[in-house]
C-alpha cells in the first residue's frame, strides 16, 4: 500500500502548529502548498513535489525563528517583579486591602448591593490569600486589578448621578416622545423608567449602556446582512 507523501505532511502541519501557536493566517500559506501538493502526487510529479516539501520546511523553520523571537520580546518586556518584592510586604499588601474594603463602605451608594457583595467577596479571597502565603507578586496583581474594576464601577455610577443626557438619547430611540395614553408603550415605558431614576439612577444608567450597547451591535449586524 503506498504512503502518501502529503497525508504526512497535514499531520506533521497540525502538530507544528499546535506545537508553536502559529497564527491561522500563516498556516494557510502552508495548507495552499500542501494542497498543490497532492494534486501533483497525484500525477506523479515527484521533482516538483521535492520542491514544495523544501518549501514547506524552509516556511516552518521561519515560523519557528518567528516563536523564539516572539519569545524573547514577551520576556524582554516582562517586568522584574522581585525589584518589587520589598514593596509588597505582608504590612503593605494588608493596609492596601483594608484602604479598599474601606472605600467599598463609604462609597456604598455608587454599588449596587449584588455587585458591591462580589467586590468584598473578591477581596477576602485575596486577603486569605495573603495570609495563607501566596506569593506576593501574585497577590499583589490581584488586588491591581480589583481596585481597577472598583475604579471603573465608581465611573460609571458617577456618570449616571450627574445627568441625563444618555437616558434622554437612549428615550429618544424609542418613541417615547409620543402622546400619552395606555396603548403607547414606549411612553409607558420611558415613565416608569422614569420612576427607577428617581431611587435608583446607578441600576438605570447601567441599563441604558447596556441596551445602547445591543442597539449598536443590531446595527452593525443589519449592516453586514444587507451588503
Amino acid at each position: 500500500m503506498k504512503v502518501f507523501r502529503t497525508a504526512q505532511w497535514r499531520v506533521a502541519l497540525d502538530i507544528f502548529h499546535r506545537e508553536y501557536s502559529v497564527p491561522w493566517t500563516r498556516v494557510r500559506y502552508a495548507e495552499a502548498l500542501i494542497d498543490r501538493a497532492e494534486e501533483l502526487e497525484a500525477v506523479g510529479d515527484d521533482a516538483t513535489l521535492d520542491v514544495l516539501e523544501d518549501r514547506l520546511m524552509a516556511w516552518m523553520e521561519r515560523q519557528k525563528e518567528n516563536a523564539a523571537r516572539d519569545a524573547r520580546n514577551r520576556a524582554s518586556q516582562e517586568p522584574d517583579r522581585r525589584r518589587f518584592a520589598s514593596a509588597w510586604g505582608d504590612g503593605y499588601l494588608r493596609r492596601e486591602i483594608a484602604e479598599l474594603r474601606g472605600r467599598l463602605e463609604r462609597f456604598a451608594r455608587l454599588f449596587p448591593r449584588e455587585e458591591r457583595r462580589r467586590f468584598l467577596s473578591t477581596l477576602e479571597t485575596i486577603g486569605a490569600r495573603l495570609e495563607s502565603g501566596a506569593p506576593k507578586d501574585q497577590v499583589a496583581e490581584s488586588l491591581r486589578a480589583l481596585r481597577l474594576r472598583v475604579i471603573a464601577r465608581c465611573f460609571s455610577s458617577f456618570k449616571s448621578l450627574s445627568g441625563s443626557e444618555s437616558l434622554d438619547r437612549f428615550l429618544a430611540g424609542t418613541g417615547a416622545d409620543g402622546a400619552v395614553g395606555p396603548y403607547n408603550r414606549h411612553r409607558t415605558f420611558a415613565d416608569a423608567i422614569g420612576e427607577i431614576k428617581a431611587t435608583d439612577p446607578i441600576w438605570v444608567g447601567d441599563f441604558v449602556e447596556l441596551y445602547s450597547e445591543l442597539r449598536r451591535r443590531e446595527k452593525t449586524l443589519l449592516q453586514g446582512v444587507q451588503r
